[in-house]
């Protein structure tokens, strides 16, 4: 009898080792998992809305420089000056050739929607080049015209990607090659850069890429 519940005992401590074991690896699964695909603070609701407002906001941009080329404005004196003043180009000396201006590309300078991403202003840009675009060489005269939003939630990213038909792999923002830096901002000069390229968007117009542990938008505004 006493070696039967003994033996009873053995069994019952080797199961609760066992299930702490199973329940270890499961949490550490999930902390894995968790890194990977980045941390949201967001619910999936708020991260539709926010992703709706940041693809609706870009697009209209879009129209805006499509507006200006239609009224024959080159294409080196499109002006984000309406945005913050260190976007002044000097080449454009009249509302004609302002993104934000009613006479220009009529749209309207607005800040970066709630839960978008962590309050980083859009970014305009002309020194990067999105892969499968334009003329797609390593120079200056091959880079696009793009606004980039940075660190975008990555619940947020993923939305975006989703609408725009881009797969997420493995539920993670597809990485892009040879990102380069948007930091160099456009006043009317393109310059040679980094290059947005990738299976999961090249020739894409639109995508939530991964740089590292960080997620950015872009919209081209005008290919090259």
């Amino acid at each position: 009898m006493t070696g039967t519940f003994r033996h009873r005992q053995s069994g019952n401590a080797f199961m609760m080792v066992l299930i702490g074991v199973v329940l270890f690896g499961a949490l550490a699964f999930t902390f894995m998992r968790s890194g990977r695909q980045g941390i949201s603070n967001i619910s999936t609701k708020q991260a539709t809305v926010a992703a709706g407002n940041v693809l609706s906001y870009a697009q209209n941009i879009e129209k805006g420089i499509s507006r200006l080329r239609t009224k024959g404005i080159s294409e080196n004196n499109i002006d984000f000056v309406g945005a913050d003043p260190a976007y002044n180009n000097l080449s454009c000396s009249i509302d004609k050739c302002q993104v934000f201006m009613r006479d220009g590309g009529q749209q309207q300078w607005q800040p970066t929607p709630g839960n978008a991403n962590d309050g980083t202003p859009w970014a305009f840009t002309g020194a990067l080049r999105v892969g499968g675009i334009g003329q797609d060489a390593a120079n200056a005269a091959s880079s696009d015209l793009l606004m980039v939003l940075p660190n975008v939630d990555v619940t947020v990213c993923r939305e975006i990607n989703r609408r725009l038909d881009i797969e997420n792999p493995g539920e993670n923002p597809p990485v892009a090659g040879s990102a380069g830096s948007f930091n160099t901002r456009f006043i009317g000069t393109f310059t040679a850069g980094g290059s947005l390229s990738g299976a999961a968007f090249d020739g894409k117009f639109a995508a939530c890429y991964a740089t590292g542990a960080t997620y950015h938008f872009y919209q081209v505004l005008l290919a090259r």
